[in-house]
């Protein structure tokens, strides 16, 4: 059996070294969770880690949990119940989580502000007002500007495809088109 050694010794019990873990689990188990299409599976980890983030006490967390804060919470379970909100054809499920990460985000954090930007963006072409993504997913495309991530040019990149069954309404199609000059080779030189 692993063995959990806290460096706060306020946290070298057995509680305090599964709550050590907690946020990994909050993070990773409803992403994979739904990446394999277990929806109701989605639902009750989300509320676990909803549960922790309540009992949790930042003060004490080890130095490697400063950044897991309500707004990285709200991102990271927002991605998970974004495929949710595909299998019960309910941009709700998840906007409102992907919406506060954005606004509780702080300037610290420019690539999780724009990731929950990509994704609601994603996630409202994908089954909301086209309309409303395009403005989403060209503030998203203003922020990820000067990033250079990979991983958001991937995202962007899915956005990109979302849109393209709506390709008919001009306002989708200059998003695809500056998605594409974004994430270009040329253009992250």
């Amino acid at each position: 059996m692993a063995r959990c050694r806290s460096s706060n010794s306020r946290r070298s019990d057995p509680i305090g070294c599964r709550l050590q873990f907690e946020p990994c689990s909050a993070r990773c188990a409803p992403s994979y969770l739904a990446a394999l299409g277990h929806t109701q599976e989605v639902l009750a980890e989300v509320s676990r880690a909803d549960e922790f983030l309540a009992i949790r006490t930042p003060e004490t967390d080890p130095p490697w949990m400063c950044y897991y804060d309500t707004a990285e919470h709200l991102g990271s379970t927002g991605k998970a119940l974004a495929i949710a909100a595909e299998t019960f054809d309910s941009v709700e499920v998840a906007a409102p989580r992907l919406t506060d990460a954005i606004n509780l985000h702080s300037s610290e954090y420019p690539r999780s502000h724009t990731f929950s930007q990509i994704r609601l963006a994603t996630l409202t072409m994908k089954i909301g007002d086209p309309r409303q993504a395009v403005e989403i997913g060209m503030d998203s495309l203003t922020h990820s500007r000067g990033l250079y991530s990979t991983r958001i040019a991937t995202e962007l990149r899915g956005l990109a495809t979302a849109a393209s069954r709506h390709r008919r309404i001009s306002e989708v199609r200059e998003l695809r088109e500056a998605i594409a000059t974004t994430t270009s080779p040329r253009s992250s030189s």
